[in-house]
C-alpha cells in the first residue's frame, strides 16, 4: 500500500482536466488481493476517481465499487459497476466517482452475469489527505 502525491495522470495514460476536480493534485492509495489490484485518487475533501487492474485479460468482468462517507455506505448506483478493458495481457477498470468526505473503497471484480458471483477481491482502501 502507498501513498503518494501526484498531479492527474491515472495508471492507463488517460488524463483529468483539472477543471473537473476540486484540486489538480491527488493523492493515490492502493491496495491489492491476488492479481486483482485497486487504486483510489483523493484530495482533501473529495474521491475522484477509482481504478482496478486485473493483470491478466479475462472477458465477462464487472468491477464493483462501494464508497463509504460518514461511517456509512454512499449509493452511487450509476457507478456501482463497470466494464473494463483489455490490453497488454491486463484489464484495466476506471471510473470517476466524485465523492466529497468519502474516507473508504472498496472494489471487486464481479462476473458480468451474476453480479452477486465475486471473482477477484474485494480490496478496501481507507484514505484521508
Amino acid at each position: 500500500m502507498f501513498n503518494k502525491r501526484v498531479r492527474l495522470p491515472t495508471l492507463h495514460g488517460d488524463r483529468i482536466d483539472a477543471a473537473d476536480a476540486a484540486c489538480d493534485s491527488y493523492y493515490v492509495a492502493s491496495g491489492h488481493k491476488g492479481p486483482f489490484y485497486a487504486f483510489a485518487a483523493y484530495s482533501t475533501n473529495c474521491l475522484h476517481f477509482a481504478e482496478g487492474v486485473l493483470t491478466k485479460e479475462q472477458t465477462k468482468l464487472e468491477m464493483r465499487i462501494s464508497v463509504y462517507k460518514d461511517f456509512g455506505k454512499v449509493d452511487r448506483q450509476k457507478l456501482q459497476y463497470v466494464h473494463g478493458t483489455i490490453s497488454d495481457g491486463t484489464t484495466a477498470f476506471w471510473a470517476y466517482v466524485n465523492v466529497a468526505g468519502a474516507h473508504e473503497l472498496c472494489e471487486a471484480l464481479v462476473a458480468s452475469s451474476n453480479v452477486t458471483d465475486v471473482k477477484y477481491g474485494p480490496v478496501c482502501i481507507s484514505f484521508s489527505a
